[in-house]
C-alpha cells in the first residue's frame, strides 16, 4: 500500500467520524449526506454539487451522482441541526480566559442567474439579410 493511499484512508476515516458525530440522531440518508459533502468539498477544494460528485468517484452515471446531493439539499435545512452541534462541541474550548468572536457581517443579497448566453449578430448584419461575401 503507497503512502498516498494510507493517507487518504487515515483522511477518510477521520472525516467518516467527524461526520458520524456531526449528524448523530439524523436519518441514514442524511448522514450519508453530510458525509459525502464533507469529504466531496474536501477532495474538490470546492462546494459546486458537480465537483463534489466527481470527487465521490462512484461507478454509476454522474448525473445521478449529481442528483442526490441535489435532492438531499432541497429536502431538509440541517443548518440549526449543524450549528447548534458544532457550537456545543466548540464551547468546551471556550472559557474565561478566552475571546469568542462571531462575526456575522453584512449578509449579501442574493445573485441572479446568469442569462443565457444569446446570438450576437456580427456587426454590419442585419436580420434577414446574409453577410457580405456569402452567398445565400
Amino acid at each position: 500500500m503507497s503512502d498516498d493511499s494510507k493517507l487518504t484512508g487515515k483522511i477518510k476515516a477521520q472525516m467518516s467520524r467527524y461526520a458520524a458525530r456531526l449528524t448523530e440522531g439524523l436519518s441514514k440518508v442524511k448522514r450519508r449526506f453530510v458525509g459525502e459533502m464533507l469529504y466531496g468539498m474536501q477532495a474538490a477544494k470546492d462546494v459546486k454539487v458537480s465537483e463534489v460528485a466527481r470527487c465521490l468517484n462512484e461507478p454509476i452515471k454522474l448525473i445521478k451522482t449529481e442528483n442526490r446531493p441535489c435532492r438531499n439539499l432541497a429536502d431538509e435545512d440541517l443548518t440549526d441541526t449543524i450549528n447548534r452541534w458544532t457550537a456545543w462541541e466548540g464551547g468546551g474550548a471556550v472559557d474565561d480566559e478566552r475571546v469568542l468572536v462571531i462575526d456575522l457581517g453584512t449578509p449579501l443579497p442574493a445573485l441572479p442567474c446568469p442569462p443565457h448566453a444569446t446570438y450576437r449578430r456580427p456587426s454590419g448584419t442585419h436580420k434577414g439579410e446574409p453577410k457580405s461575401g456569402r452567398a445565400r
